[in-house]
């Protein structure tokens, strides 16, 4: 939105811009039930960066999986700084040791994140997961 010096932005006008959030997750690509039992975090890291030039408010991260092999969790962040990066620290997402204990061969899942901003969707992003069976291993890279 360009404002001529002799016009004035209202709040309804800033409301109506467009919200720039990018979600930055990295996860593991495989996951069995020794990951599972050991508590092995499936989520390395979870950033959010902002690149607009103002103050976003009132973010919600949602992790949900199919199945669910992981347990849904929600983050909520008060306000992201305008050009700035926010690392989560609280990571802590358990692995379900009854689905992934009774897998006999290897299967896909799914982990979604949702990201909205003042009840407004801003970025939905899914991951393929590997649930390798009982006793596979996804090797030491994992």
């Amino acid at each position: 939105m360009e404002v001529h010096p002799s016009e004035s932005i209202t709040a309804d006008d800033v409301n109506k811009r467009p919200i720039t959030l990018t979600l930055l997750p990295k996860l593991t690509a495989k996951v069995n039930f020794a990951s599972a039992q050991n508590g092995v975090a499936i989520l390395k890291s979870l950033a959010v960066e902002n690149t607009a030039v103002e103050t976003v408010t009132d973010v919600v991260i949602t992790m949900t999986s199919t199945p669910g092999f992981v347990r849904e969790k929600t983050w909520r962040i008060d306000r992201v700084a305008p050009e700035s990066l926010i690392s989560l620290q609280d990571l802590d997402t358990p692995l379900d040791t009854i689905i992934l204990g009774g897998l006999d061969e290897a299967e896909w899942g799914q982990i979604t994140f949702t990201l909205t901003a003042k009840e407004q969707d801003i970025q939905t992003f899914d991951y393929a997961t590997e649930m390798l069976a009982r006793d596979e291993w996804g090797g030491l890279d994992e």
